[in-house]
């Protein structure tokens, strides 16, 4: 009997700290799930992307899988309000396992990129919209020159015509999650 209010302060503080441990765990989850576990496919991260800045702008889809066989194409976008020719790709950090056909080469001028590796991997995309092709092009130096992006891998994303023949003009880059 004695001593018996010290055991119970102790059983006390115990079970505060619990309480605030699964109070923790429950704020971390989520943060930690987002990063972690990819959300959506690519053709809707990129489309939603792509609408939220048609307009102008730079911005990363969320996280997604890529799996073997993925085609994206600029004609999947059209729906968001887009020119199939002024939706530009590029491969970024998957040379080896994207092809990419760029606009221009085919005649009706669509760009796509076809996911050919091993596995399915995570990842993600720069977006970069601006209202003409050479704004686009100040734009992606100004980012490369900063060390947010590495130099596009090819210069086709100038294919959008001249200044004035589309609304806008949009750089998808794959990177690796």
């Amino acid at each position: 009997m004695f001593n018996q209010r010290g055991q119970a302060f102790s059983v006390f503080e115990l079970m505060i700290a619990a309480i605030v441990a699964v109070a923790i765990l429950f704020v971390l989850l989520p943060i930690l799930g987002g990063i972690i576990t990819p959300t959506g496919d690519a053709k809707t991260n990129i489309g939603n992307t792509l609408a939220s800045i048609r307009t102008g702008g730079t911005a990363d889809t969320p996280i997604f899988k890529l799996e073997k066989g993925t085609l994206i194409k600029s004609e999947h976008f059209t729906s968001k309000g887009l020119d199939k020719c002024s939706i530009n790709f590029d491969r970024g950090k998957f040379s080896e396992s994207v092809v990419t056909v760029a606009n221009g080469e085919e005649s009706d001028c669509s760009g796509s990129f076809l996911y050919t590796g091993v596995g399915t991997v995570n990842a993600r995309a720069k977006v970069i919209c601006e209202t003409t092709p050479t704004s686009l092009q100040d734009t992606v130096n100004k980012l490369e020159g900063a060390g947010s992006i590495e130099m596009p891998q090819f210069d086709y994303w100038t294919s959008c015509g001249k200044d004035g023949d589309y609304d806008v003009c949009c750089l998808v880059i794959l990177q690796k999650a």
